[in-house]
């Protein structure tokens, strides 16, 4: 076969999926040399909360993939459920350089023979993405690709909680299991109980949709004194119908003795979306987010803080790095649970005037109203702290050197990965050269970086704090 019958070979592969192809980049992987191969980018799908993009690089009869894809609401159990199944169907060693969305995943060698069902397997997953948009379920799409380990936020379908053992019309009065009908001296002496914690820590949590309505359950490590039920109760209450657009129905406190001792206590919530036909997205949200106020909590950030709450004593456990030097003047104007930049280096719990804790979430997204003129200038892209190599240290601030020019595809990068809304993410953009992450790891960092460069932007890595 000459070399332009191979070269035709592919791409008439990509031509009978009605798939088209340009010229791209090589994949960016700091760990490795250059890549000089001819790449070209192939399939792509971009919504509001997902993307895929799929890259590949020709040789003889085989060709190399890389892909990158976020499918809302999809965890490892999707990722790993995916690479196994492209592991079967190819015959080649997928391998994949990030441990949380979005996810790469990369092979070489793939046959000619091969590749079409490859392709067609992103095709799905092109589908998978549209379909999490519109409320399904990413752990039931990964059925397609074969069952994985379950998270812990993702209960079956059938499972059956004390709320639903009692079934009853009225949602108020199915939450917990009548451990509210214990006698004063009972309650008394639980208060008195030297076991309970002012701030108990979050050990796992469930998300299901039963009838319409989205049921969470969130296991406590420790059994939680009166004042914390009642101000973690509060703190959910002011922080889901604001952040999720949902209507709390019911919210109280199961104990050790009506949950069989599996856990100290947990917290069961009852809510509704306003929009109905969101119930199913709203729920795969909610997971995300539990899973980072788990993160913030194992840092050592108190529950109720991090929910956006105040503690119902004045002492806090002890924070790692997740925290910013004290800045006075900076004050944060998004509301509850976003990404926002932490203020003080002793607990992450700087709180602005209306009560909102000031926080970051996965590694720091920095809130859009949260930029000091003094860093960096919006336009001013010459700026020599900018203008340098990355840097090297374990932890790095992640600066948006230049957003590209297709603000849409900016956009839905920076809405992914800052966890943000288009509005925010159009802020950032216009704000350019501004950070957009600290703190984070250089493997983590690398990720922003891929991403954001591989959508057409620029992003420069300097040393932490050394642009505040």
């Amino acid at each position: 076969m000459t070399t332009s019958e191979k070269t035709e070979a592919w791409r008439a592969l990509f031509s009978s999926l009605n798939i088209d192809i340009e010229s791209s980049s090589p994949p960016v992987d700091p760990t490795t040399p250059q890549d000089d191969r001819p790449w070209f980018q192939t399939l792509t799908r971009f919504t509001r909360r997902g993307f895929l993009r799929v890259l590949v690089t020709p040789s003889a009869q085989h060709i190399g993939v890389h892909t990158q894809y976020a499918v809302p609401g999809a965890d490892s159990e999707y990722a790993q459920s995916l690479k196994g199944y492209l592991n079967t169907l190819s015959g080649a060693n997928w391998s994949s350089e990030t441990t949380n969305s979005p996810w790469t995943l990369s092979a070489e060698g793939i046959s000619l023979a091969k590749a079409k069902a490859v392709i067609e397997a992103f095709l799905r997953v092109a589908d998978h993405i549209a379909a999490a948009e519109d409320g399904a379920r990413a752990s039931v799409l990964a059925d397609e690709f074969g069952s994985g380990p379950k998270k812990e936020y993702e209960a079956p379908a059938k499972s059956v909680d004390p709320v639903d053992s009692n079934t009853s019309s009225n949602p108020f009065e199915t939450i917990g299991d009548g451990s509210s009908s214990e006698s004063p001296s009972l309650k008394a002496d639980t208060e008195r109980d030297s076991s309970a914690t002012d701030n108990p820590g979050l050990q796992a949590f469930r998300v299901a949709v039963r009838d319409g309505v989205i049921h969470a359950d969130i296991d406590l490590k420790e059994k939680p004194t009166k004042d914390a039920e009642s101000s973690l109760l509060a703190a959910f209450a002011q922080a889901l119908p604001i952040r999720f657009d949902v209507v709390l129905l019911a919210g109280d406190f199961a104990d050790a003795k009506s949950l069989k001792n599996s856990v100290p206590a947990s917290i069961k919530l009852m809510m509704r979306s306003n929009i109905e036909t969101e119930t199913g997205e709203i729920a795969g949200d909610l997971g995300r987010y539990f899973e980072r106020i788990k993160k913030f909590n194992d840092f050592g950030l108190p529950l109720v803080e991090a929910l956006g709450g105040k503690s119902a004593v004045g002492d806090k456990k002890p924070v790692s790095r997740a925290a910013r030097p004290a800045e006075p003047e900076r004050i944060s104007r998004r509301s509850f649970g976003a990404a926002v930049a932490p203020a003080s280096n002793e607990a992450a719990t700087e709180s602005n005037a209306s009560g909102n804790v000031v926080l970051s979430f996965g590694g720091g997204a920095l809130d859009v109203e949260d930029i000091t003129s003094d860093a960096l200038r919006p336009g001013d892209y010459t700026d020599p702290r900018i203008r340098r190599d990355d840097a090297t240290t374990p932890l790095v601030d992640v600066v948006l050197r230049h957003p590209g020019y297709s603000d849409k595809s900016m956009r839905q990068v920076l809405s992914i990965l800052l966890d943000v809304s288009y509005f925010d993410a159009t802020k950032l953009i216009e704000r350019a050269p501004c950070l957009i992450a600290w703190g984070i790891s250089q493997e983590r960092a690398a990720e922003f970086k891929s991403v954001i460069e591989n959508a057409g932007g620029r992003v420069t890595l300097v040393e932490p704090d050394s642009l505040s």
